[in-house]
């Protein structure tokens, strides 16, 4: 960031949204020390189910497995009765504010993962073809940007891959917002509102890292890895921000 456009628009955490250090680095471009330190904190949070950090959870909702797709990384746990928490303020301003300094800090952070994973496959992320679940076209108006296309673009950046948009929503009256619908009708909103570009209906063979900010029931990304190995995608692994843990119940 240019000096004249740090004094324009100083540098703030994109968690709690005060003011970073002029001469930041790295992460303190992005968070601020507390923010930081509570980041980290949430990144070792183990999954309710397999009881691994969420870093290295396999854990996957059904109806992203049964779409075919292979393995899905995350950082943190996303919690809605914590608006509080940094991995939800996190998610809730990267969707509003477009932040390079917040983009390039979270892509830093899930490239190691997402290295990590493909080993299993005997893959390195130079292998793969980098894309995103779309974002609503009203959304994308209002905020003037796709947060998830902002990580995805990075991400292939820093990790030397292919970029390519392979998914696009349709302009249409059906795509509805999906946090008002049950899991049913957000599988069937999505799969009636997002299609494949002309470079998806080509992407045979490819091996694709399909990337999402945050996954909360799976609709979203279970329709677009179906289209995807639809049509002829040879493995699709899920990449995010954060994945909804539901709570165990507590037995009376």
């Amino acid at each position: 960031m240019s000096i004249l456009k740090k004094l324009v628009f100083p540098p703030r955490c994109v968690a709690c949204r005060c003011l970073l250090p002029f001469d930041g680095e790295g992460g303190e471009r992005a968070l601020c020390l507390d923010c930081r330190a509570e980041w980290e904190i949430e990144k070792l949070t183990r999954c309710p189910d397999c009881r691994r950090a969420m870093l290295d959870c396999r854990c996957m909702p059904d109806m992203i497995r049964n779409a075919g797709c292979a393995g899905l990384v995350r950082l943190v746990s996303y919690d809605p009765a914590r608006p509080e928490g940094a991995a939800n303020r996190i998610t809730h301003n990267i969707k509003r504010i477009k932040d390079s300094d917040a983009f390039d800090f979270l892509t830093a952070q899930l490239l190691m993962p997402i290295q990590k994973r493909l080993e299993e496959f005997e893959l390195e992320i130079t292998d793969m073809t980098v894309t995103f679940c779309p974002r609503r076209h009203s959304a994308r108006r209002k905020y003037g940007f796709d947060q998830s296309e902002q990580l995805a673009r990075r991400l292939a950046t820093l990790g030397g891959a292919k970029f390519v948009a392979l998914l696009e929503r349709r302009h249409t009256i059906f795509d509805r917002e999906q946090k008002r619908l049950t899991a049913a009708e957000r599988l069937e909103n999505t799969s009636r509102a997002v299609r494949l570009t002309r470079a998806g209906c080509q992407a045979a063979g490819e091996r694709v890292i399909l990337l999402d900010d945050v996954v909360t029931t799976g609709a979203t990304f279970s329709a677009c890895a179906d289209l995807l190995r639809g049509a002829g995608v040879q493995l699709v692994i899920g990449a995010c921000l954060a994945v909804a843990v539901k709570k165990p119940r507590v037995k009376d």
